[in-house]
């Protein structure tokens, strides 16, 4: 009876001595296992100096409160944006501040002045192209009234298509008659909801265009009578 009892005690104590060996053998395996997947991982950069590469050639910008009031604007429909980094759309030096300005998905359109014509208003506008392909803009330019009913004015200095990185002046937009807000866009080729608008634009701040005046030639200058 002693001697099965010593024999039970051997067996346990080996069984118990295999469970710790086979213990810190897996424990060593998942180590060197974890250790060999993880050689490559490196603790990040966190160097301000290090982390514009050229894989991101724009430094991270907060937005001001400023802009986010203004972005929000836009996307509820409520306001008008000009361009966050006027550089982007590299705007000639040589034009005075539009009176209006939008800008989304590398389209900008400036509204340069409102110009009465009669009893007719004219918008002159530019457009540029900042997209990789080449804009429509005689299939894709659209005038809406402030009901979003689509308008025909008479259109001049628009080109069929604006190649990207160029840019249109000078576009004029004749209006009919007896408007007091009108919407000017860019819709996608055969769309009629556009992607890109100018809204509100008030007609009744068009200014009169002065036109020369011509002096008369000597010649048609009668002489003095003696």
């Amino acid at each position: 009876m002693v001697q099965s009892k010593r024999w039970m005690g051997i067996v346990t104590l080996g069984m118990m001595a295999l469970a710790v060996i086979g213990g810190g053998v897996s424990a060593w395996l998942g180590y060197r296992i974890g250790q060999e997947a993880l050689g490559k991982v490196r603790q990040p950069v966190i160097s301000p100096a290090a982390t514009n590469t050229n894989d991101d050639p724009e430094p991270f910008r907060l937005l001001t409160e400023d802009e986010v009031i203004q972005q929000v604007g836009v996307v509820m429909g409520t306001s008008q944006v000009t361009p966050i980094n006027p550089t982007a759309v590299r705007p000639d030096p040589a034009t005075r501040l539009p009176l209006l300005a939008v800008q989304e998905g590398g389209v900008y359109i400036a509204l340069e002045r409102i110009e009465a014509v009669g009893n007719q208003a004219v918008l002159v506008l530019r457009i540029q192209n900042e997209r990789a392909v080449a804009v429509q803009l005689q299939r894709q330019f659209i005038v809406r009234d402030d009901q979003g009913n689509i308008l025909e004015p008479e259109i001049a200095g628009l080109p069929v298509q604006l190649a990207p990185g160029n840019q249109a002046t000078a576009i004029r937009v004749k209006l009919p008659a007896g408007l007091r807000k009108v919407r000017v866009g860019l819709t996608d080729v055969g769309q009629t909801i556009p992607f890109i608008e100018m809204r509100d634009i008030a007609l009744e701040q068009a200014q009169p265009v002065a036109t020369p005046t011509v002096s008369p030639s000597p010649e048609a200058v009668p002489s003095p009578v003696n």
